[in-house]
């Protein structure tokens, strides 16, 4: 069954994600909801964090 979307998709998000050398992880239960992990890394500017 298709339907007309205009969300972002979970496949293209994890593409971006990735392509920043990052991660997605889903985790989803029936009755518990869905956690979404998105981890990104820091870029760094050279300069000491304050």
């Amino acid at each position: 069954m298709k339907h007309d979307g205009t969300g972002f998709g979970l496949l293209t998000a994890r593409r971006y994600i990735e392509g920043h050398g990052g991660s997605l992880d889903l985790d989803s239960q029936i009755q518990a909801g869905t956690k979404v992990r998105i981890v990104l890394p820091i870029e760094s500017t050279g300069e000491p964090p304050e």
